[in-house]
């Protein structure tokens, strides 16, 4: 699913746009349990965006861009082998921004500039023998017999934040042939 729209909010100098998509999808391999839990199995990846444009004057312009996605899903499915207390959920979103500003000098000098942000924070859990999405400690199967510890927790288990923040801005300027 989807939908998207935009147009001048003040004619002539304000305008948008708008965007949004939703994925979602839910499947079981062949093996798996016939009534899988929904919130278990679910699987989505979701975004939004957008962006304003703002004519200030004639000579100033400004653009600013946003996205948002975010998503959540099983590393893998359950199968007859793979139970899903030792599977790992990995959860993350995107978040982006930029904004550029063009400013006219002269007829011959403009400058712009821009800024960026980007941050991706992810992670993988252990769904854990209660399928929490959360566990990162309780092993999922724990034999009796040797009272070895197996799966319900992730041995990748992580999460990382990594961004990035960028600026620059440039001076463009036109000279003719007929001024050198």
């Amino acid at each position: 699913h989807s939908a998207h729209g935009g147009g001048p909010i003040v004619k002539d100098h304000l305008w948008y746009f708008f965007g949004g998509t939703k994925v979602g999808w839910q499947f079981r391999q062949p093996g798996t349990d016939t009534q899988p839990v929904k919130d278990t199995y679910q699987r989505y990846d979701d975004r939004l965006s957008g962006k304003v444009t703002w004519k200030a004057s004639n000579k100033i312009t400004v653009n600013q861009t946003g996205l948002y996605e975010w998503w959540q899903y099983l590393s893998s499915f359950p199968t007859v082998t793979q139970a899903p207390e030792n599977l790992a959920w990995y959860p993350g979103d995107i978040r982006l921004s930029g904004t550029e500003v063009n400013w006219i000098l002269n007829s011959t000098t403009v400058v712009a500039a821009h800024f960026t942000y980007y941050a991706q924070p992810t992670s993988f859990i252990g769904m854990g023998p209660n399928l929490s999405k959360s566990d990162i400690t309780t092993p999922g199967i724990q034999d009796s017999a040797t009272n070895i510890n197996t799966g319900g927790y992730y041995s990748g288990n992580s999460s990382q934040v990594p961004w990035r923040r960028a600026a620059d801005a440039k001076i463009t300027k036109f000279v003719s042939s007929d001024s050198m």
